[in-house]
């Protein structure tokens, strides 16, 4: 009878004739399930927001080819990006179940090209189950998955990454090529997935040449080209075509010229703030200003011991290995150091240093940390530098200490995801207002007024995405919506369409006809407001009672002419313009016709109660 020599938890846990290595990765796939289902519950239960809207509305505006694939959004050439949404978009209205199911498939098959990735440098190993878990169960990159727009960026640059380090590894380990043209095109995947895509070069280059590329420092770049020369010029010509295409399709999103980059402020917040507690199972809370989307909050106390836990460990790879612990500090500072870059003279001239508070500008670093995770302490596969294993030492307490620090990592990535995934599952203004909105047209056709929703759904910098005609977009044909027309109505905060009015600035004179105020028929009619209470955009109400249905001209000196159809009846006829004016001129364009109008109020238009 064989003895089962296997550690008591591990008996416990798997049947007897498992292999170590059938055990490690059922372990790694338990790990993969776990967030798959903690991912699931946080993402099916979110809907669309911010430039998730944009996506489907220019989904909707074009054909899929490759002018429309590789239209830039908002400084993102994003190929594969604009695949996936056209493809929501063409399934139904707001169809969040497709656009969730989306970003769960792209986590899934990022997960497991992680676990690939680990496997191929460190081999399979207990020790890999730690850099998976952080990718895993990180918060480093939940806003960017949360938030579907972001998603399907961050997650298809995930698989590239992993993927181009599985094959640039394999190859520089049996050069051929085979392992170049899948490297390749796994740097592809990645640059068809956002320009972020271009740090992989940069990363993929300092791990081949600082752990797998013998020799003096300065002679390593031109040895590894020699020996990797298939993998790294089609890499480069794909990074310098890249380059060229988004020149001549994409402008920067931040053109001032005057803002100053907060340098400090935004190392200290994207840095010290936000990747710094996302190690440890931070920032555990969240702002709420902006819902749903929340900003890192962290409490000081939880701040300093984080710093404290992340020095420890820097010190405890130190000790174990200090060689591969500077050099994946350097792998990582390169990551980091980009990234940094990136958001300081990008959107953080535009956010300020805030802008480091929010953790999707973080998500392209959480695949390089996992990474430089495992490569400073674990022993990388046929690399030239390796990390020192010193000898076990039999410490009783060790085993206590790592499961309760595991326990308080894992309390904190919990509270942190469900604090940060909450207001996602609530009405949120965007998701409340878009919904009232298809619920209110639906049972009540009317036109709507096309003045810009509130700020808190949609952002007014995205004009002219945040007029209720590109916001409802894809409803459909219940959506009709004017800048001139009768009776119009107008979406009040929630969503919910209402009367419309003018909050006016200055108004007519009542007209000289006993009875009529301003007769407009044979004789045209002349009205006048206060120049000084016309604002520069303005929205005007004109309230008229009509003999018959018909047309009447309206003249402002120095702009074109407008002509106003008009009811039968009691009416108000709603018109926005811009320029300063004072007088105008009713005249009846069609014959017999005749209009009484009571007065005219220039404005802001607004619902009514």
């Amino acid at each position: 009878m064989t003895t089962d020599s296997r550690p008591a938890a591990v008996r416990w846990i798997f049947p007897a004739g498992m292999t170590r290595q059938q055990e490690i990765l059922a372990s790694a796939w338990v790990l993969v399930g776990i967030q798959l289902v903690i991912r699931s519950w946080s993402v099916l239960r979110g809907w669309f927001y911010s430039d998730d809207f944009i996506f489907l509305e220019d989904a909707l505006d074009n054909r899929l080819g490759l002018d429309y694939l590789f239209t830039p959004h908002d400084s993102h050439l994003m190929p594969i990006g604009n695949a996936i949404t056209w493809g929501v978009a063409q399934s139904g209205t707001y169809n969040w179940l497709l656009a969730g199911a989306s970003i769960l498939v792209l986590q899934l098959v990022a997960a497991g090209c992680c676990l690939l990735m680990l496997r191929t440098v460190f081999g399979d190993r207990w020790a890999i189950l730690v850099p998976l878990a952080l990718y895993l169960f990180s918060t480093m990159d939940l806003d960017a998955v949360m938030w579907w727009a972001a998603a399907v960026n961050v997650l298809p640059l995930h698989i590239g990454f992993f993927l181009t380090v599985t094959f640039a590894v394999r190859h520089v380990r049996s050069p051929g090529l085979v392992t170049a043209a899948a490297g390749s095109g796994a740097y592809l995947i990645g640059l068809l997935a956002d320009p972020r895509g271009l740090q992989t070069s940069i990363a993929v280059g300092l791990v081949l040449v600082i752990f797998y590329t013998a020799g003096p420092l300065w002679r390593r770049p031109w040895r590894l080209l020699r020996r990797a020369w298939t993998l790294l010029v089609p890499i480069a010509v794909l990074s310098l075509a890249y380059v060229a295409a988004y020149a001549a399709t994409t402008t920067s999103p931040v053109a001032s010229e005057t803002a100053e980059a907060d340098s400090l402020g935004t190392a200290r917040t994207m840095l010290g703030t936000s990747w710094l507690t996302s190690l440890v199972g931070g920032p555990w809370r969240w702002t709420t200003d902006n819902p749903p989307m929340g900003s890192t909050d962290v409490p000081p106390v939880l701040h300093v011991a984080a710093a404290l836990a992340v020095l420890a460990m820097v010190v405890w790879a130190v000790r174990r290995s200090p060689r591969t612990t500077a050099a994946a500090a350097t792998v990582l500072a390169g990551q980091l150091v980009v990234s940094y870059l990136g958001l300081t003279f990008g959107r953080a001239l535009a956010l300020g240093a805030d802008a480091g508070l929010l953790m999707r500008f973080l998500g392209d670093s959480l695949p390089v940390t996992a990474l430089a995770l495992g490569l400073a302490v674990l022993r990388a596969d046929g690399a030239t530098l390796v990390a020192r294993e010193p000898a076990r030492r039999h410490r009783p307490w060790a085993g206590w200490a790592v499961g309760a620090g595991i326990v308080v990592l894992a309390v904190g990535c919990i509270v942190s995801t469900v604090s940060f995934v909450r207001p996602w599952h609530e009405p949120y203004p965007a998701r409340a207002f878009v919904e009232n909105a298809r619920a209110s047209l639906q049972r009540d056709p009317a036109v709507i007024a096309d003045v810009p929703v509130p700020d808190l759904v949609q952002s007014g910098l995205s004009f002219p995405n945040n007029l209720p005609s590109r916001l409802l977009q894809p409803i459909g044909s219940v959506l009709r919506t004017s800048t001139a027309g009768n009776d119009l109505r107008i979406l009040d905060d929630d969503g919910v369409h209402q009367q419309a009015a003018i909050r006016a600035t200055t108004n007519s004179e009542r007209g000289p006809s006993r009875g009529c105020g301003y007769r407009v028929g044979t004789k045209a009619a002349d009205v006048s407001v206060d120049r000084a209470g016309v604002p520069l955009f303005w929205w005007m109400s004109i309230s008229y009672l009509s003999s018959a249905d018909g047309e009447m001209t309206l003249e402002i000196p120095g702009q074109d002419s407008r002509t106003i159809s008009v009811q039968s009846g009691i009416h108000t006829f709603y018109l926005q313009g811009d320029e300063l004016f004072s007088d105008m001129t009713f005249s009846a364009a069609t014959p017999d016709l005749t209009v009484c109008v009571d007065q005219v109020s220039v404005g802001e238009i607004v619902p009514v109660g």
